[in-house]
């Protein structure tokens, strides 16, 4: 499956003029590529956010390139850039902003203030599931900082770290066929993009996992009418479930 999406990203790409969706499948792509974070082509990474950001210009994505660019030529360099977009504005309720400026802290060595920005995206987490995630990381920052801790936990710890590094970059894939169906709707690609990343995922799973390429292909027919009608889960705004939570 991951072999297969590589080659429909690639096949995407060789357009002349690929999308911000065909770009996101992109950098996907070289992250599922890349066997570890050494061998990731930050480069290629970069390159990508840079178009990206050319045809969509997003205060998320260009943390995006900021993570990436801290691992092309340094943790120094990243958190600059970094710093320079946050200065920006529109960054200050986005939790994983404050993520990637803890990592990049971290491998600077400064331990304190690496702590302090992974407790700032706990606060500003938006589920349990990221305020657990993010206190977690503070935890373990604190853990693989202390002479007395465990070699495994401090493993652990770098572990969690590079973990982020990769939720931050990576963002979410999104299929070739279901990136064609969203741009071929210009209404249906704005409101997709103006969902949560969680409810974004809710539509990539309703796709990617239905039962058979005959069921694949008739939700995907469905997907821009599915994606407007309900630009926000149901369940949260009016206590209806989800329409695509009962498949």
């Amino acid at each position: 499956m991951i072999g297969r999406g590589l080659a429909m990203a690639a096949a995407v790409l060789a357009g002349s003029d690929p999308g911000p969706l065909a770009l996101q499948a992109a950098i996907a792509a070289e992250h599922a590529r890349a066997g570890s974070l050494a061998t990731t082509d930050w480069a290629r990474i970069v390159e990508r956010y840079g178009l990206l950001l050319e045809r969509e210009p997003s205060a998320t994505a260009a943390v995006g390139r900021c993570v990436a660019l801290g691992h092309l030529l340094g943790p120094g360099r990243g958190l600059s850039d970094l710093d320079e977009v946050i200065g920006l504005g529109g960054l200050d309720r986005y939790p994983y902003a404050f993520g990637a400026r803890a990592q990049l802290l971290a491998r600077l060595g400064r331990v304190e203030q690496a702590r302090r920005e992974w407790e700032s995206a706990a606060r500003l987490a938006r589920t349990a599931a990221e305020r657990t995630y993010f206190a977690g990381r503070a935890s373990l920052l604190t853990v693989a900082a202390s002479g007395t801790a465990e070699e495994d936990d401090r493993g652990v710890a770098r572990h969690a770290i590079e973990e982020l590094i990769m939720i931050t970059a990576r963002g979410v894939a999104v299929p070739e066929d279901m990136a064609a169906v969203l741009e071929a709707d210009q209404a249906a690609l704005t409101a997709f993009e103006a969902l949560r990343p969680d409810d974004q995922r809710v539509y990539v799973d309703w796709v990617t996992k239905s039962g058979g390429k005959g069921q694949r292909s008739e939700r995907l027919s469905e997907l821009a009418e599915h994606v407007q009608r309900y630009q926000r889960r149901p369940a949260e705004e009016h206590g209806s479930p989800h329409p695509l939570l009962d498949v």
